[in-house]
């Protein structure tokens, strides 16, 4: 796609419905000694997984 603004602009990527076993990891280069990483590795399948547990977690209420 062409920028026609002439100025400089990101781009973020957006994955719908990833490999269940694909595993997510911090990028070499985005962590060092000082700037640890943040999160341990996790698939994408046990991350959908967490998330639908929080974000649902008051209908255990209800069952």
């Amino acid at each position: 796609m062409i920028n026609p603004s002439g100025k400089e602009r990101y781009s973020m990527p957006f994955f719908v419905e990833p490999n269940f076993d694909t595993q997510i990891s911090a990028l070499e280069g985005c962590y060092s000694d000082e700037n640890p990483i943040r999160y341990p590795e996790i698939s994408a399948g046990e991350y959908l997984l967490s998330r639908f547990a929080a974000t649902y977690e008051y209908r255990e209420k209800f069952e």
